[in-house]
């Protein structure tokens, strides 16, 4: 029994203090409170804003700048000639070309349907290149005639003159008369004569013929007969041109297309046109100078967008269609929304770390927005409305692995707290959302209270 009194007496000496200790530790503590709100989970990068396209525009050409029609601020439409080079040459050169296309589609035409008109006058030319070969055989023949009579004599002298040397023949063979035709012929002369006088009237007679055959001209017939192979053909090729007139034809018209191509390029890019609706950004050159050193900027601002890097560990987290919020320095107290439209596949090393771009789209905005202001950007995971929320550092893990927190009571005579085991959920800034055994407007301990155990005779 004294054993037992002394314990209870030391139990009520020291309990007393722990519980006044206790209470002035609750007191020290923060105290935070259960909220209820809504809450994000978000991924945060800064940016700058863009617009949806912009371009710097120089000629294509080269040339002595004539007229340039912006200058910067100025608002323009696609199609919006901003600049031009001095084309004069260039313009003549394209009328010679849209001569040149014109001539040579009537002759490709006129290749696969005949002009009527060229056909009747390519038909009178061969008709008359017939009519003069006709004429020339004519002419060829009456000469013919004429060498016909002339050597018909010679045969005539051949006769006369065969007839004689067989005369003659007889009498050189007969032993008597030869010995007359070995001195001076005696009786026997008018058969020497005969042979002489019939040789000498063929050699006339030969010497007529040869003469009659050497002023017989061919030259007229093969002239006028050539006349009519090439009139044949020029009508064949004009009524049923070949696969390679057609060819050729068409290649003459398609080179003098190519042409006229070429030099309205060379037109094209001697002028600056602007690609879409947009502001001058820049006007770099002057009217005089050369073309090549004159760019004009332009850009599309019918709508806003900012690039921003994720890094690896937080990419995961963002997909397109998330909603975003954007603040910007240069406009204090505007927000403005936007969605991810666009995520890079591959990323890049920025200062140690692999990040990933991130397009998004600004949604259409009243507010004063110019290019490349500083953005601010938070892109929005999920959100979570009317939840319980405590301050992140009121989370607390134990040993086990569970989370809690201590919730403190001061309506008491003495302040107490007692721990409630909570899940967490979201985190947005300082705040958590938790669930468990709490409601809105408990209050919570930023920091725990030490837990002091004491020995059966008070010690600590």
């Amino acid at each position: 029994m004294v054993v037992v009194l002394i314990a209870a007496a030391a139990l009520v000496v020291t309990s007393a203090p722990r519980a006044n200790m206790q209470a002035a530790n609750l007191v020290s503590t923060q105290i935070g409170q259960v909220k209820r709100t809504t809450l994000s989970a978000v991924v945060e990068s800064s940016g700058s804003s863009e617009p949806q396209n912009a371009l710097n525009l120089s000629f294509g050409g080269l040339g002595t700048v004539a007229r340039i029609n912006v200058k910067v601020g100025d608002h323009v439409k696609q199609g919006d000639v901003l600049a031009k080079l001095d084309t004069a040459a260039l313009e003549l050169q394209f009328q010679q070309d849209e001569q040149a296309v014109i001539v040579q589609q009537a002759t490709y035409s006129q290749t696969l349907i005949p002009d009527p008109a060229t056909v009747t006058s390519t038909q009178a030319a061969l008709t008359s290149a017939q009519a003069a070969y006709a004429a020339a055989l004519q002419q060829a023949g009456l000469s013919q005639q004429q060498v016909t009579v002339n050597c018909a004599n010679t045969t005539q002298a051949k006769s006369a003159l065969d007839r004689a040397q067989t005369a003659y023949d007889r009498l050189a063979n007969d032993h008597q008369a030869k010995n007359y035709l070995n001195s001076d012929w005696g009786p026997f002369q008018s058969v020497v004569k005969a042979l002489s006088d019939a040789q000498s009237a063929y050699n006339v007679a030969q010497a007529s013929c040869d003469l009659a055959k050497g002023n017989i001209n061919n030259g007229p017939v093969t002239a006028a007969q050539a006349q009519v192979a090439q009139a044949t053909a020029n009508l064949d090729s004009l009524l049923s041109p070949g696969e390679a007139t057609i060819a050729a034809a068409s290649a003459q018209l398609e080179q003098a297309r190519l042409r006229l191509q070429q030099t309205h390029l060379a037109l094209s890019d001697a002028e600056i046109v602007a690609p879409f609706d947009g502001i001058v950004t820049q006007v770099n050159g002057s009217v005089g100078e050369s073309g090549t050193g004159v760019s004009i900027g332009v850009a599309d601002i019918s709508h806003y967008h900012v690039n921003v890097l994720v890094d690896e560990t937080e990419i995961a987290k963002v997909r397109p269609g998330q909603e975003t919020e954007i603040t910007l320095d240069g406009l204090p107290g505007v927000t403005l929304t936007g969605k991810v439209t666009r995520i890079d596949p591959s990323g890049a090393l920025v200062q140690g770390v692999i990040n990933y771009n991130v397009q998004i789209d600004l949604e259409p905005s009243s507010a004063p927005l110019r290019l490349y202001m500083t953005t601010n950007v938070r892109i929005i995971q999920a959100t979570h409305a009317d939840v319980l929320a405590v301050p992140l550092s009121a989370i607390h893990s134990d040993p086990a692995g569970g989370q809690y927190v201590e919730v403190v009571d001061q309506t008491a005579p003495q302040i107490s707290s007692h721990r409630v085991s909570v899940t967490p959920g979201i985190t947005e800034g300082s705040q958590v959302e938790v669930a468990g055994d709490l409601k809105e407007g408990d209050q919570v301990s930023l920091t725990v209270a030490p837990r002091r155990t004491t020995n059966f005779f008070g010690g600590q």
